[in-house]
């Protein structure tokens, strides 16, 4: 008789206690595959970044990769997972496109000698359970770079 009421307050109690731990269970996926995400963008950023920042060693250090080249080559470097949207001749961050790049002929944070190109990136990240952290559009992650275009460093 004792064996059964030590049964039934074991189970009571695992009932009480099974959904706290699925609830950690499932923050620490998502909390993975989050950071997975926040890596994988700033993986992409710096493909991005080192291919904005070849230039031919010509009289306007013509750039190697276009604008949509750097966002095909970002996209492509931060993985299948959560991908990047990038739309090709967007000038801003949108619902599309979450890749924005600027360049300048000289920036003086480069003494002027050479041009510059600034990459942002605004990525959502879809949570896999988002009814359990109230992130009803998701969360943000935020990179931006900034590399001088240097003639000669072309392939």
């Amino acid at each position: 008789m004792r064996g059964s009421r030590s049964v039934g307050q074991t189970l009571a109690e695992f009932a009480i206690v099974l959904p706290f731990l699925l609830l950690l269970l499932i923050a620490i996926i998502d909390f993975g595959f989050y950071l997975y995400d926040y890596i994988s963008t700033q993986a992409g950023l710096r493909d991005g970044a080192r291919a904005a920042m070849q230039a031919r060693n010509d009289d306007n250090a013509t750039a190697v990769y276009t604008n949509d080249q750097v966002k095909q080559i970002i996209a492509t470097g931060h993985g299948p997972i959560s991908p990047i949207k990038w739309t090709a001749g967007a000038a801003s961050i949108s619902d599309t496109n979450e890749i924005t790049i600027f360049t300048q002929p000289a920036d003086t944070n480069f003494d002027g000698d050479f041009g510059s190109v600034t990459i942002y990136i605004e990525h959502t990240h879809q949570l896999l359970f988002p009814f359990f952290f109230w992130a009803g559009d998701g969360l943000k992650i935020k990179a931006k770079v900034t590399v001088a275009r240097i003639p000669g460093l072309a392939p």
